[in-house]
């Protein structure tokens, strides 16, 4: 019997392929990144995905200025009947599997890790969701499985419009920046957000097996910055009624420092903790509890308009002084 031939290593695949199709350059909170990959119809897919953070003509037209970022690139191999699919970035492989949606959620990571961990050191980055209303911004921030992407998504679907599902850097002037990455939607979401399933034909097939990746533009128009006016700290507990309290600026900034990104194997700074205290004297801040979208949804709502009429309250009667 003849000797059953080797599977190749990452390695191999990867000295061994070509890349015919090139998306990007894109950039998020001042990261750029392209990606490059062996298959037409994945690529067509990750296309529509990252379109939001495609860079502009007039942004192409400075590359090679010596000001812009490095440019990451990262390769990806899908996987085959015979073969893993791997994912590189910069020569680095993050990871290989023979599982569709295993080497699309290590796409995601590679680029969350690398966009984030890079913008955190210089810059508050806060671990939340963020939504836009007429220009002024709405931070949904909470702990892991809190349900932000899910009341995120829920907002761009009554009017709100989208900044990003993962992270958003606040500066001191209150303005924010979104990362406007596809939305992430978990398995404790699809049943209320039934409607947002992918169709995909047989070739993306597994690709959403265990989360779907959502263009967010096809949900709500994606704007780059608002001026923030509110967060919100919420919590879903199954079958539990409304409930919406203020945080006082103490509560609000031990909340708030869970929720703030930090370089890996860092502790976070002083200088970081005053600019949360800033922030958090600046802008109210509520805790939201609930176990119902739709409810959830309008209390967002009133919470931006109390904070807005708070806001034309505070600077009428310093106007008046």
């Amino acid at each position: 019997m003849g000797e059953l031939a080797q599977e190749p290593t990452p390695e191999e695949l990867l000295a061994r392929a070509e890349w015919p199709y090139g998306l990007g350059p894109y950039e998020a909170l001042g990261q750029r990144f392209r990606i490059l990959t062996t298959d037409g119809p994945l690529a067509r897919f990750l296309a529509e995905l990252f379109a939001p953070m495609e860079l502009t003509d007039l942004h192409r037209s400075t590359e090679g200025s010596g000001d812009e970022p490095a440019t990451a690139v990262y390769r990806l191999i899908p996987p085959q009947a015979n073969q893993v699919g791997v994912v590189e970035r910069d020569g680095e492989i993050l990871g290989s599997s023979r599982r569709r949606h295993e080497i699309l959620r290590l796409l995601q990571w590679g680029i969350n890790r690398q966009v984030i961990e890079r913008a955190c050191s210089a810059r508050v980055i806060l671990h939340a969701g963020a939504v836009d209303f007429d220009g002024k911004g709405v931070v949904i921030a909470g702990l892991m499985e809190a349900g932000k992407t899910t009341l995120t998504t829920g907002l761009l679907e009554r009017g709100f419009r989208y900044l990003t599902d993962e992270a958003v850097a606040v500066d001191a002037d209150l303005m924010l920046e979104g990362y406007a990455k596809p939305l992430s939607i978990d398995p404790g979401s699809w049943r209320v957000l039934s409607h947002l399933k992918p169709a995909t034909d047989e070739a993306l097939g597994g690709y959403h097996d265990r989360q779907w990746q959502v263009a967010a533009q096809h949900v709500a128009p994606v704007v780059p910055a608002s001026r923030l006016a509110a967060i919100v700290v919420t919590r879903y507990v199954e079958d539990v009624p409304v409930d919406v309290e203020r945080v006082s600026p103490s509560d609000a900034l031990a909340t708030l420092a869970h929720c703030t990104f930090v370089p890996e194997h860092s502790v976070m700074p002083v200088s970081r903790v005053r600019e949360l205290a800033d922030l958090v004297a600046a802008v109210p801040v509520f805790r939201l509890t609930s176990g119902d979208l739709e409810e959830s949804c309008a209390a967002v709502s009133w919470v931006l308009e109390t904070a807005v009429a708070g806001s034309l309250a505070t600077s009428n009667r310093g106007s008046a002084g």
